[in-house]
């Protein structure tokens, strides 16, 4: 079984939290490629228009226009060719319901903002090792 690449793809609306995120993936020598969409809207679109979406890992706000965090990952779980999608929320929410409901859409992690570190290096040190050793479904 040979495993495929990934792919992270971000859904935030935060233009510094993206570039963060960039930055961060720069400084740690992380190969990841990284799509961004600004909202749940948005993302589900991208997701939806692609032809394989496999290999694809999310790392989404909660705190958005449109769609927000939680209806993204209720209609991303109720869809047949994208429910398997694996998920980590990055958020300033510390509220203990939308942690709760984020579990409850099966999120592989859930993480403060603050907790993130500089240029959410903590946070791309996490999804760097994640995807080295995970397999993805096709």
């Amino acid at each position: 079984m040979g495993r495929r690449p990934i792919r992270l793809f971000m859904v935030e609306d935060d233009e510094i939290d993206v570039r963060c995120m960039r930055r961060g993936l720069k400084r740690a020598g992380s190969r990841l490629p990284l799509r961004v969409a600004r909202d749940g809207d948005e993302a589900l679109a991208a997701l939806r228009r692609e032809e394989d979406p496999g290999g694809t890992v999310v790392v989404l706000d909660l705190q958005m226009p449109r769609m927000n965090g939680l209806e993204f990952l209720a209609a991303l779980r109720s869809d047949q060719r994208l429910r398997g999608t694996p998920v980590f929320v990055l958020t300033t929410s510390d509220a203990p319901e939308d942690l709760e409901r984020a579990y409850e859409h099966q999120v592989a992690g859930y993480v403060m903002k603050r907790d993130a570190g500089d240029d959410f290096e903590q946070m791309v040190t996490l999804l760097d090792r994640f995807c080295a050793v995970v397999a993805l479904p096709d």
